[in-house]
């Protein structure tokens, strides 16, 4: 689903092989082919070239970034408008925590740097919620993000994440970042970034990290489909590969 008719699902989680190609068909008969592209390894540097590397070679249109992260914002009785594990994010800013100065008196200056993920494409998304039917789990559109080079299996650690973030942002991970960065520099390339809440950061648990990768790739899948079903710019330039 690019200009030259191909879609690329760029996964570090779900999909076990590195390349998968997968034929897809719309209501009108024409084909377009699906890459997902596995790394299988955590951290912003090794996804950053991996991503880069994947969109030199394909030049998508759209690039779809799924798998797991902590929430940042825990429901409770007293926060009825917060995430649960299972649920899922779709951000629409992302920066990196843990990025800053540290200055001659040893104190480390945070210098937080925002960078927006396609907002047509999260539009589209946000299109494709009001049609499918109602989720067993929350989708949030109206949330930022934030990415860190360690995992964070830390109460102090993640208090400090949340008290350097602003109210919207709803979690964080490894690697999401590198996304927003390839958004801003590759202008005709559309970013998305789909995550399943697994934990909330305070202590490291896989308990429900089965249920955030099945919820967060349902998403992926329906809005894969959507955007083949409407995006008519993709049969005006389709090749085969």
């Amino acid at each position: 689903v690019i200009h030259a008719g191909r879609f690329i699902c760029y996964d570090h989680t779900v999909f076990t092989k590195r390349h998968c190609w997968i034929c897809k068909t719309n209501s009108r008969g024409r084909n377009f082919n699906v890459v997902s592209y596995s790394i299988n390894k955590m951290g912003m540097p090794i996804n950053g070239v991996g991503l880069t590397k994947v969109i030199e070679r394909y030049e998508p249109k759209y690039v779809i970034f799924i798998g797991t992260c902590a929430g940042l914002n825990p429901k409770s009785s007293s926060n009825k408008s917060g995430n649960s594990e299972g649920d899922v994010l779709i951000p629409d800013y992302i920066y990196a925590y843990d990025s800053g100065k540290h200055n001659d008196k040893g104190e480390f200056k945070i210098e937080h740097r925002h960078y927006d993920v396609s907002q047509n494409l999260r539009g589209i998304a946000i299109d494709m919620l009001e049609e499918i039917r109602k989720t067993r789990f929350e989708v949030d559109t109206d949330c930022g993000f934030c990415s860190g080079a360690s995992v964070v299996s830390n109460k102090d650690m993640r208090d400090a994440i949340v008290n350097d973030a602003n109210r919207k942002v709803a979690g964080f991970d490894m690697e999401a970042y590198v996304l927003a960065c390839i958004n801003n520099e590759y202008p005709n390339v559309e970013t998305i970034v789909i995550k399943g809440i697994m934990d909330f950061g305070k202590k490291k648990s896989d308990s429900n990290k089965k249920k955030a990768k099945e919820n967060c790739a349902k998403i992926a899948k329906e809005l894969v489909s959507y955007i083949i079903e409407n995006d008519s710019t993709l049969l005006l330039s389709l090749i085969h590969i």
